[in-house]
């Protein structure tokens, strides 16, 4: 599949990979401690910038060619699906991979690996400071500005509360 070129003045468009891990909640911040050794996770100006599912349930049952041995019926798990961006460096995302299969609890971790565009904003000193938009939605009231705000943020609300 080819991406489409969203090139325009608000943000510019990164090529890269989403990476997506069932994993038992219990676990999550295992895999994000590893991966974080791998990869700063950065986005604009954020770094480990991750997103966790709220739990769910996943379901499996062993056919017995692995580690463990077949199972009559299937196994239900509270599960979240964590993920992040990676850049397009293809031999960084194998390491990234190569971390999540030695740190998840699984023999087999359910992982998917999309292409995808990540779209930073042109404020984002990554770039720097090219625009006065805000990446963020939530914004302070301007009668709860601060001086520092107002010196920092001259043409843009604070996402601070």
């Amino acid at each position: 599949m080819t991406l489409p070129k969203l090139n325009n003045d608000r943000f510019i468009p990164e090529e890269g990979l989403r990476i997506t891990i069932q994993v038992p909640d219990t676990h999550t911040q295992r895999i994000v401690d590893a991966v974080l050794t791998e990869n700063t996770l950065k986005y604009g100006d954020y770094d480990s910038v991750t997103y966790q599912t709220m739990p769910g349930t996943q379901q499996f049952r062993s056919l017995g060619s692995g580690r463990n041995a077949a199972t009559e019926k299937v196994v239900e798990v509270p599960c979240v699906e964590l993920s992040f961006f990676l850049s397009g460096d293809e031999a960084k995302a194998v390491q990234v991979l190569k971390t999540i299969y030695a740190s998840h609890p699984y023999e087999e971790p359910v992982i998917f690996v999309t292409p995808v565009q990540k779209l930073p904003s042109m404020h984002s000193t990554a770039f720097g400071n090219l625009g006065s938009y805000s990446t963020f939605a939530v914004h302070r009231p301007k009668d709860r500005f601060t001086r520092k705000d107002q010196a920092y943020y001259p043409k843009r609300r604070s996402m601070w509360p």
